[in-house]
């Protein structure tokens, strides 16, 4: 903005979430909460 001269652009409330890859994510979530000591077990959603 300052810097670049251009105005703000807003990314939209799901940038984030559709930017990543689901199966990266989620490996990222078991293993942090592995690494607090809890067993992790995933199942389909019904």
């Amino acid at each position: 903005m300052l810097a670049t001269g251009r105005p703000y652009q807003d990314l939209g409330a799901d940038y984030f979430t559709t930017r990543m890859d689901p199966d990266k994510e989620r490996r990222r979530l078991v293993a942090k909460l592995e690494a607090q000591g809890l067993g992790v077990t995933l199942e389909p959603a019904a």
